[in-house]
């Protein structure tokens, strides 16, 4: 004798769609981060967001055996345009200079030791040979046909699909913190009063000896960022052991420096942290404890809060 089950599944109305998707206007900024942990250990969730195509995760199983409870990332289907557009730096020869063991050892050795003056040299000398590479790979890239309208359509594809989502998440932010957005509006304008009356130029154009400086000052701006974390609640900090990547440095020295190609005076972020907080308020707290500071100059503040977002919708301030 054969038992049937019947399962019945309830019909979701737009109204039930449209009720369920106004809960987040109203989450308080301050649970996001506690929201989203639980979504993610919310396995029945996972499974509902992976089915729909959300570019969450799901489930994976390997061949021959049974379904099994490991998670995997699914790649998101990129648009064309960045399919099949290459950075200059996974260009062949860029590639095989960057991963070069001698270029990377000379890079590592400057972070452990930027006093000595081998080491500077040695780093000098791995940078006179990318410089080249770097210069031709450039140039054939701009020779091509209509670089610029690839390059545009590039950067349409990778920013169309957060630019929505950074809004809509910028004016839940506005609208659930007011106090704490007209509290870093007005740290954000103080900080402007204090910028000093001095150039904002890297004090070398010379990008080994800028990375010999970034590597000399890290461990005093990580002891400095962590000391302004510390004062304000429930902030985490992000502070990378590394420095930026000398072939970045060189990149930047290209593109941007046109009058004068290989100056690294305007490269800045070689050394780079990172706070992020849960509200508006605890912003506005981290931008007025740099105010406090006898041991720092501010020289330069980009407001991309209030005054210019990326092109993307991210906001933040540097």
């Amino acid at each position: 004798m054969s038992a049937y089950k019947i399962i019945t599944q309830p019909t979701t109305t737009n109204d039930e769609i449209q009720a369920s998707i106004a809960f987040f206007p109203n989450l308080d900024p301050s649970m996001y981060v506690e929201y989203a942990d639980a979504l993610k250990a919310n396995e029945a969730a996972v499974n509902v967001l992976s089915k729909i195509g959300l570019g969450f995760i799901q489930k994976g199983q390997k061949a021959g055996q049974k379904e099994e409870n490991v998670h995997v990332h699914v790649a998101a289907k990129l648009p064309p345009e960045l399919r099949n557009f290459s950075i200059i730096k996974e260009e062949e020869t860029v590639a095989a200079a960057l991963t070069d063991p001698a270029f990377l050892a000379a890079q590592q050795a400057m972070q452990t030791a930027p006093n000595d003056p081998n080491v500077l040299a040695t780093l000098q000398a791995e940078v006179t040979k990318l410089i080249p590479i770097y210069t031709t790979a450039i140039q054939t890239r701009l020779n091509e046909g209509n670089i610029d309208v690839t390059c545009r359509k590039v950067i349409i594809a990778g920013n169309e699909d957060f630019e929505q989502v950074y809004l809509n998440m910028w004016e839940m932010i506005e609208k659930a913190d007011e106090i704490g957005v007209e509290e870093t509006k007005a740290a954000i304008a103080a900080l402007f009063l204090l910028l000093a009356k001095i150039s904002v130029k890297q004090t070398t154009r010379n990008p080994a000896v800028l990375l010999q400086h970034a590597a000399s000052i890290q461990p005093t701006y990580q002891t400095c960022i962590l000391e302004i974390a510390a004062s304000v609640d429930g902030v985490e900090v992000s502070l990378p052991p590394g420095l930026k990547k000398m072939g970045r440095i060189i990149e930047k020295t290209i593109l941007k420096r046109k009058d004068d190609p290989g100056n690294a005076d305007q490269v800045c972020d070689i050394v780079r942290g990172m706070t992020e907080c849960t509200n508006m308020s605890q912003i506005a707290a981290i931008v007025n404890g740099f105010q406090t500071r006898s041991d720092l100059t501010v020289t330069r503040v980009k407001d991309r809060f209030f005054n210019a977002p990326s092109a993307g919708g991210w906001r933040d301030i540097l």
